[in-house]
């Protein structure tokens, strides 16, 4: 994914929980790329220290994961909340029949082993998968984070700080004053709170607020190049996007992210196009209807 971003001139952020370390990716890279940090934890300043030795030079500081949400779908699967399998690892008929129409995955995982998060513990195999997930937990459970923690992060990490899991104006406001260089809107893609506010409903008022000193991103629900639009339009720096990247990234590794990352590249041009519209940096609020507004002014059409 790292490659594949750096190809297609955009950045990757790594994240604390990749099954790739710090150390691995930069060394498989030549272009900086960015880290995402859960904060709070025993392992925060080290984390830090790692990542910027290694030329990570921005710091996606998530703060919208007090506790992890009730992910219902993880449960279902197997996941419960100390990081161990809730089943035995007995296939069932339905997954044996997925796992044999995929003989490439069965090698790779052959190959490789199972992954495990390596930026919080080396190894592979399942009892490293699961023991790398109790120790994630485990870090999220003892963070404690407040606006002092982040002034901390601050003052300790020499290159830009984004805030990522702001909604509100208020707090995009104190992160910049504090000196961060940017936020990212984002609901943690509805897997926190998912009675929570939509991203692209709380872009505008942030951007409002902020937009003008501070670089304001948007993440969660980006799926067409049509979504990036709107995003852009609603006065967002970039968007941020992960299942899509993730979908290529299973489907055809390093060029499937770059097939991704086109699709959404021709889909942008495409809807420029056909808007009428030269360049993104012509869009603004004007292009944009909100749902709750109906276009009044357009007669409906008649006769049918």
């Amino acid at each position: 994914a790292a490659r594949a971003a750096e190809a297609a001139g955009t950045r990757l952020v790594l994240s604390i929980a990749s099954s790739w370390s710090i150390e691995e990716v930069a060394a498989g890279t030549h272009a900086d790329h960015f880290f995402q940090l859960y904060p709070g934890g025993d392992e925060t300043a080290t984390l830090m220290q790692r990542a910027w030795r290694c030329g990570y030079r921005a710091l996606f500081v998530t703060v919208d994961v007090p506790v992890l949400g009730n992910r219902e779908g993880e449960r279902r699967f197997g996941y419960t909340r100390t990081g161990t399998i809730g089943r035995t690892l007995t296939l069932t008929p339905r997954e044996a029949l997925d796992v044999a129409r995929h003989p490439r995955w069965v090698a790779d995982l052959y190959r490789h082993g199972r992954g495990s998060m390596r930026n919080l513990l080396e190894g592979s195999g399942v009892g490293a998968t699961f023991q790398s997930i109790e120790i994630l937990h485990r870090e999220i459970d003892r963070a404690t984070f407040a606006w002092d923690d982040l002034e901390w992060i601050r003052e300790h990490w020499p290159g830009t700080v984004y805030v990522k899991g702001v909604l509100d104006p208020e707090d995009a406001v104190r992160a910049v004053a504090m000196g961060c260089e940017g936020v990212v809107v984002s609901n943690h893609g509805g897997r926190q709170l998912d009675s929570s506010l939509s991203a692209l409903d709380a872009l505008g008022p942030i951007v409002a607020a902020v937009g003008d000193r501070a670089e304001v991103l948007l993440d969660g629900g980006i799926r067409r190049g049509t979504d990036v639009v709107k995003a852009l339009a609603l006065g967002a720096r970039a968007v941020m996007i992960g299942r899509a990247q993730i979908y290529g990234l299973i489907v055809g590794r390093e060029r499937g992210v770059v097939d991704v990352l086109e699709i959404f590249r021709a889909e942008l041009d495409r809807a420029l196009a056909l808007m009428g519209v030269e360049s993104v940096h012509d869009l603004d609020r004007s292009w944009v209807i909100p749902y709750e507004t109906p276009s009044r002014d357009v007669e409906p059409a008649r006769g049918y």
